[in-house]
């Protein structure tokens, strides 16, 4: 069993349903069966509480609202083994809890913890003042008895618990391959010395060529493009420094996960990096305006608003990047079918947290992503972007 907060912590805390204050000890030594019974059902209502954190009793503490509760101590101490059979012997089966007694401000304090476990509880026999089969239930600061549904309820949720844990994978993709590459991305980038903009010609007709390399002064099917030379820098500045990022998701659990959120969470460093998503990419420099080119068939743009996005948010001192899926069928793995960019102005590493939510999964699954980032600098005058353009095209269209 795990141990408890600090009791300080417990003292600034409201009764609920996952803590109870007792100005007094139990009767219990020589108490009789109806004065036993109260801890016998306040023991039964926190057992059966719904909750999501382990549960506590404090003797010997007065409740101050909006403040710190009053250690008062006491006087009488419990025997722990000696209530885990006066307990356990009384229910249909047994509860998970303790007894023990601790000291703040000089005090003996009594502290029953009751961590979570499956439920319902009730009496096999009538005890004291609590009826057999009655499932007690703890209502914010009062116990009461469970309708049928909430123990309808409590049995779903027992079998729940008993199910597999589910398995999930997240880690970086090649989307052309359709592989994995694993959780630890390295990148190698480069930052180009560019020249202001400002400082760059305009792009003059006589000196154009085509995507072939062919002169086009005397070809004027559409009308030049007289930042042509300054676009063709800022492309390249940004393509040079920045590296494709897309995710994949493994179920290697035997049932169907659906409606998958995955969310990233990167900590930002002193301008080293920063990401942007896909289509704010520069588009490719062309010389001339081409209307046709910038456009892309009905078919396509339909198939592509109806995918799934990632999301990226600027939150201040960090990145959020939402990752959407929309099932995983057991032992698949599945693609994101969309990157996003990650550009560098310096080397960096970091680690990004990343937790993975799903409609069928009872917890958010929580795994890391590790990026690790070299940088080099090179010149980037128009001359040498010039020079990287050309030896792109001609390897594009020979190939």
């Amino acid at each position: 069993m795990k141990d408890h907060p600090p009791l300080e912590e417990l003292l600034y805390e409201e009764e609920g349903t996952t803590l109870d204050f007792k100005r007094e000890q139990y009767v219990f030594v020589s108490g009789n069966d109806y004065q036993k019974s109260e801890l016998l059902k306040d023991i039964l209502a926190f057992a059966n509480a719904w909750r999501r954190s382990d549960a506590y009793i404090l003797i010997g503490v007065e409740e101050v609202k909006g403040g710190r509760s009053k250690p008062l101590g006491i006087e009488i101490e419990l025997d722990d083994a000696q209530l885990q059979q006066f307990v356990n012997g009384k229910t249909q089966k047994p509860i998970d809890f303790n007894y023990r007694t601790l000291l703040i401000d000089g005090l003996k304090i009594g502290v029953f913890t009751i961590p979570l476990q499956s439920r319902p509880y009730y009496l096999e026999k009538d005890y004291g003042k609590l009826k057999r089969h009655v499932v007690y239930i703890r209502r914010g600061s009062s116990t009461d008895e469970a309708s049928p549904d909430e123990i309808h309820n409590m049995g779903k949720a027992e079998v729940q618990d008993t199910q597999e844990s589910p398995k999930i994978e997240f880690a970086f993709a090649n989307l052309r391959e359709r592989t994995s590459l694993g959780a630890s991305m390295p990148i190698e980038a480069i930052v180009l010395d560019i020249p202001p903009l400002k400082s760059i010609p305009d792009y003059r007709e006589e000196e154009s060529y085509g995507s072939f390399g062919m002169q086009l002064s005397s070809i004027n099917l559409n009308h030049a493009r007289t930042d042509y030379y300054r676009d063709l820098v800022k492309y390249y500045y940004v393509l040079k420094k920045s590296e494709k990022l897309s995710f994949c998701l493994v179920n290697n659990s035997t049932f169907t996960v659906s409606d998958i959120r995955v969310e990233i969470i990167v900590k930002k460093q002193v301008n080293n990096f920063t990401f942007f998503e896909e289509d704010v990419f520069p588009e490719f420099p062309r010389s001339h305006y081409d209307v046709l080119a910038n456009m892309r068939p009905i078919s396509e743009q339909l198939a592509r608003s109806s995918r799934p996005s990632i999301e990226i948010q600027d939150l201040g001192d960090k990145f959020r990047i939402e990752v959407p899926f929309e099932k995983a069928q057991p032992r698949q793995t599945v693609f994101s079918d969309e990157w996003i960019f990650i550009a560098s102005n310096d080397s960096y590493e970091f680690t990004a947290n990343v937790t993975i939510y799903a409609d069928n999964i009872p917890f958010p699954l929580e795994t890391s992503l590790k990026v690790q980032s070299v940088v080099t600098h090179e010149p980037g005058s128009l001359e040498a972007i010039e020079s990287m353009h050309k030896e792109f095209l001609l390897t594009k269209y020979s190939s």
